[in-house]
C-alpha cells in the first residue's frame, strides 16, 4: 500500500504541476463573467410572437418557425433553446 500512495501523490504532484504551468502560459485571458441564461416559457414565446404577428410581422414570424425545422411553435414545446433562438429573432423585427 505504501508504494501506492507514494505514486498517486507523485501522479497527483504531476498534474498540480501541470496545471500550474497551463495557467501561467494564458495569462492575459481573464476569468469570463458568468451570462445568467434567461429562461422563457413556452407560453410567453407564444404570447411574443403572437403580439409580432399582429403588429405586422405575421409573414416574418412563421418564417423564422419554419427556419427551426418545425411546422409549428407547438413543436419547440420542449427545446428553450430554439424558444429563446425564436424571441430574440423577433425582438429583432421590432428594433
Amino acid at each position: 500500500m505504501h508504494v501506492l500512495e507514494e505514486h498517486l501523490r507523485k501522479i497527483g504532484n504531476e498534474v498540480l504541476a501541470l496545471a500550474d504551468a497551463i495557467a501561467a502560459s494564458n495569462p492575459s485571458q481573464p476569468d469570463q463573467p458568468e451570462v445568467a441564461i434567461k429562461t422563457v416559457s413556452f407560453d410567453e414565446v407564444r404570447g411574443i410572437l403572437a403580439k409580432a404577428a399582429h403588429d405586422g410581422h405575421r409573414k416574418e414570424v412563421k418564417e423564422l418557425v419554419l427556419s427551426h425545422g418545425a411546422d409549428s411553435l407547438s413543436a419547440y414545446k420542449d427545446q428553450p433553446d430554439v424558444l429563446a433562438a425564436l424571441v430574440k429573432e423577433v425582438e429583432a423585427l421590432n428594433a
